[in-house]
């Protein structure tokens, strides 16, 4: 078997796309998934864009530099936010795993075989309240996670935002001086 046979059997697994295309496609999937971040904070439900959020105007730079502490305090008490509800529903997943595995020991009781504390845990994770809280727990922590990514790329933006401003003032350096050459009439002060 050679590479264009490789590639052929490549392209039949993916649906007849290349895979480059296949890789196009599955990053357009997740950018609307990345994209949103849909979360319920303090009884206020918020649906935040991340790219609006860590984009910004080269040519409004004062603007961007002014929004910049206040986007980063603002996502900074946000995931302090969720960290608080990852907390919260760690707890409770932990108080469900007690509860479940009580309600598994007494019921154990009137049952006449042998239960073992390895049976005991497997029914607790099979428990329909467990596999509840824990996919609450688990959908706490991606919005958490999505929150930091958030704050990172803020941190990223402000680099960006530093970089511009210098390339922007050595450009308008470099303009003045070929300004004031050209005006001086041709080399530097002295006019040579």
């Amino acid at each position: 078997m050679d590479d264009h046979d490789d590639a052929q059997d490549a392209l039949v697994s993916l649906g007849g796309l290349s895979p480059q295309e296949a890789l196009t496609r599955r990053c357009q999937a997740i950018e609307g998934w990345v994209a949103r971040l849909d979360v319920q904070v303090d009884g206020r439900r918020l649906v935040l864009d991340s790219r609006d959020q860590v984009r910004y105007d080269p040519a409004q730079l004062t603007v961007a530099m002014q929004e910049q502490p206040v986007k980063v305090a603002w996502w900074g008490a946000l995931v302090a936010k969720l960290a608080r509800i990852v907390s919260h529903f760690r707890q409770v997943l932990e108080e469900t795993q007690a509860t479940v595995a009580m309600d598994v020991r007494r019921g154990a009781l009137r049952c006449p075989g042998k239960v073992t504390e390895a049976s005991i845990r497997e029914m607790v994770i099979l428990d329909r309240r467990t596999r509840q809280a824990r996919a609450s727990l688990l959908e706490a922590e991606e919005k958490l996670a999505a929150a930091k990514a958030i704050l990172e790329g803020l941190r990223h933006r402000k680099e960006m935002i530093y970089l511009d401003g210098l390339l922007q003032n050595t450009e308008m350096r470099s303009t003045n001086m070929t300004i004031r050459r050209q005006t001086l009439g041709g080399g530097g002060r002295d006019g040579r």
